[in-house]
């Protein structure tokens, strides 16, 4: 249209080097002519991922990085202009006796950089679930973060329950109760 174009390549692609580990990264680069009047543009996206996953045991390390004129008009991009370092654990622990049959401990954390102010946004997650008998579960969670919204720092931090069970074949309950330290944007 009017001369203009949008263009992306690159290549992914994954690597898994035994039962349990797998490699995954991507490199995209994205070219932007508005108009034939005007001079295209090129910048680059790419993420690498390291995962681990066992009967006890799940985790990953990653990072990201979106070029802040990243422009991807065949495919959505949810934000560009930011730099991410996330990772995870996630062990499992199944009791030889006793009520829980198994229990899930989860510790998330990521640091993004966020480009155009210049401010980074953190979260904090964790969690602990008790797996019962009859396919029943309850599960505590609580996060801490902070998020970058046109240039100002917000915080922000949740604290939930939830419990589930499964009464019989067909009929399955589950509550849950959240508190949220919403953001208000102004």
């Amino acid at each position: 249209r009017n001369g203009g174009y949008n263009s992306v390549m690159g290549f992914d692609g994954q690597y898994r080097f035994n039962e349990a580990n797998v490699v995954s990264a991507n490199f995209l680069n994205s070219t932007l002519k508005a108009d034939k009047n005007s001079n295209a543009h090129s910048n680059n996206s790419f993420a690498f991922r390291l995962s681990r996953q066992t009967r006890t045991f799940r985790g990953n390390i990653g990072i990201e990085d979106i070029a802040r004129d990243f422009q991807s008009q065949v495919g959505f991009v949810t934000r560009t202009g930011i730099t991410r370092l996330s990772g995870s654990v996630n062990p499992k622990l199944f009791p030889k006796q006793g009520l829980v049959q198994r229990w899930d401990f989860t510790l998330f954390g990521a640091m993004s950089k966020d480009k155009p102010s210049n401010l980074n946004e953190t979260i904090l997650y964790t969690s602990v679930a008790a797996n019962l008998p009859r396919n029943t579960r309850l599960s505590f969670s609580a996060d801490r973060s902070t998020e970058i919204f046109r240039g100002i720092e917000y915080r922000d931090g949740t604290y939930g329950f939830s419990a589930s069970s499964q009464l019989n074949k067909r009929v399955r309950v589950s509550t849950g109760y959240e508190w949220d330290n919403g953001i208000f944007y102004q």
